[in-house]
């Protein structure tokens, strides 16, 4: 609300009896997620300090120091909803939601559950999937939500033709890290582009500059995932 930020990215995962909850880690506080049911969850509180950051370094220790709950993923639904903002899904690997390829193996198995939720939420034309998960990005392509946007993530460099063919053979968007020196060069960008899919890079965290995110922006990328950073001190194309 007070950022302006079109999107919201998180990371979904699961508890042992398959609730959705926001996490980027296995652990919430000394819970393991995959182990614990959601009502032994729901009421632990985690207390963590932010890094000051670019923006945030003006800020006291106590100013950082925030205590929470563990989010639902229809919590977090709600919210968008309420500020109209697009949800973005990074889907981490969880029991029916991987790239498995054995026979019988659940690896989709609880996609179906994931768009259920969303659809009661009335956000099916409010989210963005993203994942390293490939298998689940094309369940969602294939199984009547082809008008999603659908993001390949990938750790390392992206340019080699192993990613390419994965986000043509699939029909997929990308997006591909620019943290730990990793370059790409504009060649590949335009590889990208001219298979018609949209680029995303992530992420610049607190310590980015503004400079660091607006050569991105320059070079003609569509989604940029950062934290902290004022969207006003930032020079932005015209369009959406």
């Amino acid at each position: 609300e007070v950022l302006k930020y079109p999107a919201i990215e998180i990371d979904l995962k699961q508890t042992k009896d398959g609730i959705f909850v926001l996490s980027h880690d296995p652990n919430w506080a000394d819970a393991i997620l995959e182990k614990t049911n959601y009502q032994d969850l729901m009421n632990v509180e985690y207390t963590v300090t932010k890094t000051g950051g670019v923006v945030g370094g003006h800020l006291s220790e106590e100013e950082r120091t925030y205590t929470s709950t563990i989010c639902t993923f229809e919590r977090y639904l709600e919210i968008c909803k309420q500020y109209n903002i697009i949800a973005v899904i990074e889907l981490k690997t969880s029991t029916g939601i991987s790239n498995w390829t054995e026979k019988h193996a659940p690896h989709q198995s609880r996609m179906s559950k994931i768009m259920e939720i969303i659809e009661k939420y009335d956000m099916l034309d409010r989210v963005i999937f993203l994942s390293s998960q490939e298998l689940c990005l094309n369940w969602v392509k294939t199984n009547g939500y082809s008008y999603i946007p659908c993001q390949y993530l990938t750790l390392s460099s992206c340019e080699n033709e192993k990613t390419y063919n994965i986000v043509k053979q699939y029909n997929l968007d990308i997006s591909f890290n620019v943290r730990d020196g990793i370059k790409i060069s504009d060649e590949w960008l335009e590889k990208y582009r001219a298979l018609g899919c949209k680029l995303a890079v992530f992420t610049f965290e607190e310590y980015a500059t503004y400079s660091d995110i607006q050569e991105w922006i320059d070079r003609g990328v569509d989604f940029v995932t950062t934290d902290w950073h004022q969207l006003d001190k930032l020079n932005l194309p015209k369009s959406n």
